[in-house]
């Protein structure tokens, strides 16, 4: 662990290039004196050549009122002198691990921010970009549910160290002890990924944006930062699904937006200039973080605001003069491609707003990003314009209302919702039974419609399956796949449209899906 710390601030060249530079301080902080004792501080208060940790940790499902947070009734009792021994377990051992790297400041969310003001909490969630990004280091207590659970566990070295087997190669041979080259090198991936806390969507940006992280597991400690990543059980630079190390970490750290390999991340595509693997980085990012859950299901696009502003900045600086505008979690100008998101089996919806249904941040589930448009597909719908209100000033946090318009072939669909497509394993895949076109309805069995292979529509949600909804279509795919796809739509207030799944229809040949989309009428649909 030691030498981890050591050799990235000693010999990581690229760690110490990206080393923040600024002076920045959050709001407030938890000052530690070697006595013992903590006080929640002014970050204006803080020298000059001060450092910070961040911690990571998964709240727990206590009761709020049970919990030790910053309110306006505890603030003045924190402000004082008080004993390290009064902290919930886990931010015990986090200010230990602190000071044992000559760190005397601590950033605790439940802490540092008012949990009884939303305004409070408005204004410091739009800095958590920087408060993670510009720490000394941060600590994630992995393999605790709760504040209680500490960051250091009573270990089974059985259960870490990899399973031998003992066997005669030959029959007057004396027994020898082989260990599988893949039990070897990826058996502590399993123990990672099935921690408490990377289950949680917050930490997703807490990890890539802090340069460097420290994991404390229920089984083995674990490091990240930009030129490493490493286990207990595998010292040396951990290559994941096979790629080679030196080619991810170029990909990796070269990229504008700063964000470091992930132990347990998502393969990234590796992009033909800079601003497409930014593209590229977000989309796999955006499919691993909807993997997640949150105990607030309204912070879902603030859970992620840190990593769109550190996104924009990066465009900013290699696109400069362009409006790089973000949506409720999707970026303008990969529209329409960027609409074409899939669940990856059915998800949920929630009752309470906060999000448009064309954007991925309405579900919770499972998400399949679309990929970058393709060379050769042929787009059949337009943005015409969107607008966007949000709760407050940061134009990446919560969405009040929004509207997309645009323009494409647009129809009327039915659908088979007692049965399911073959070759789906989810209940919210249905066959499209028929299309109604400008000359009425066209069934797979009419001549219109020979020749093309299947159709059906994904459902977002099984509450969206409907027996009659309405195709846009959006796009269709170069040969030889010649996919068409499309958004799935219903009826919503005032005329508009909501989102309820995406269409897809399969061609023998380009020339015969022209000749179909060229049946329906174009139209003018608001998306809400």
């Amino acid at each position: 662990m030691d030498g981890w710390m050591n050799n990235c601030l000693t010999e990581h060249e690229l760690c110490r290039r990206r080393e923040a530079s600024s002076t920045f301080r959050p709001n407030r902080l938890l000052q530690l004196s070697p006595s013992g004792t903590f006080r929640l501080v002014s970050g204006g208060e803080c020298p000059a050549a001060s450092k910070y940790a961040a911690l990571s940790y998964c709240w727990g499902k206590q009761p709020a009122e049970s919990l030790l947070m910053l309110t306006r009734t505890t603030a003045q009792y924190l402000q004082q002198e008080n004993r390290v021994e009064s902290l919930p377990k886990t931010f015990r051992e986090a200010i230990e691990i602190v000071q044992r790297y000559q760190v005397d400041y601590l950033w605790v969310d439940r802490l540092c921010i008012y949990q009884d003001s939303v305004d409070d909490w408005q204004r410091e969630a739009a800095t958590m970009k920087d408060v993670y990004q510009h720490a000394h280091f941060s600590i994630a207590a992995l393999g605790a549910s709760d504040s209680d659970g500490g960051c250091f566990f009573e270990r089974d070295p059985s259960r870490v160290a990899p399973t031998m087997v003992r066997v005669k190669t030959a029959e007057d041979e004396v027994e020898a002890a082989y260990v599988s080259e893949l039990d070897r090198s990826i058996s502590w991936y399993y123990a990672f990924a099935s921690e408490p806390l990377v289950q949680r969507s917050w930490v997703v940006q807490e990890r890539l944006l802090a340069p460097r992280t420290l994991y404390f597991g229920s089984r083995q400690v674990f490091w990240e930062c930009r030129e490493a990543r490493c286990a207990e059980t595998d010292q040396s630079r951990i290559s994941i699904g096979g790629a080679d190390e030196d080619q991810r970490a170029k990909s990796t750290h070269e990229s504008p937006c700063l964000w470091k390999t992930l132990l347990d991340g998502p393969d990234v595509s590796t992009g033909e200039d800079k601003v497409e693997q930014l593209f590229l980085d977000w989309i796999a990012l955006v499919a691993y973080y909807t993997d997640r859950e949150l105990t607030v299901h309204t912070d879902k696009l603030v859970a992620i605001s840190g990593l769109a502003k550190d996104m924009r900045a990066a465009l900013n600086r290699l696109k400069p003069g362009k409006h790089h505008r973000y949506l409720a979690g999707l970026w303008e100008e990969q529209f329409p491609d960027g609409l074409m998101w899939c669940v990856a089996g059915p998800a949920q919806r929630r009752d309470t707003y906060r999000a448009p249904t064309w954007s991925w941040a309405s579900l919770d589930g499972r998400l399949s990003m679309q990929p970058l448009p393709e060379m050769g597909r042929i787009l059949f719908a337009a943005v015409l314009s969107a607008t966007m209100t949000f709760q407050s000033e940061d134009d990446t946090g919560e969405v009040e209302s929004a509207a997309l318009t645009l323009r494409g072939p647009f129809a009327a669909a039915i659908i088979d919702v007692g049965g399911t497509v073959e070759i789906s394993h989810f209940d919210n895949v249905k066959a499209i039974l028929r299309f109604r076109g400008r000359d009425g309805d066209m069934q797979p069995e009419d001549q219109a419609m020979k020749g093309y292979s299947w159709y059906d529509g994904t459902f977002d949600s099984m509450e969206d399956v409907a027996e009659e909804v309405f195709v846009l279509w959006i796009k269709l795919s170069a040969p030889p796949r010649n996919l068409m796809e499309g958004l799935l739509l219903a009826d919503a207030a005032n005329g508009n449209f909501r989102r309820i799944g995406i269409a897809s229809s399969h061609f023998g040949s380009r020339e015969e899906a022209v000749s179909f989309i060229g049946q329906f009428e174009e139209r003018k649909v608001v998306l809400v």
